[in-house]
């Protein structure tokens, strides 16, 4: 799937385009993010490390933004 995401405020670079898709907006051409990517850069904005640590139910250390990395290129 693709998927367009509107980012806004917070630390992120004004009018700026991260990716591309196919003429179509079918399929991602370059710069794929996952969703911990996503994540991750909503968690570096407001501060927080993205790489925290937090129990899951069965008590095992699970980071929050499940192995995404920020996307500093959409960060001022």
């Amino acid at each position: 799937y693709c998927y367009s995401v509107l980012f806004a405020g917070a630390g992120i670079r004004g009018g700026s385009i991260y990716g591309k898709s196919d003429a179509q907006a079918a399929f991602v051409k370059e710069a794929p993010v996952s969703t911990g990517d996503i994540c991750a850069t909503i968690y570096h904005c407001l501060g927080i490390d993205p790489e925290m640590r937090v129990p899951d139910q069965l008590g095992r250390p699970m980071e929050i933004a499940h192995g995404g990395h920020p996307i500093h290129d959409i960060l001022v």
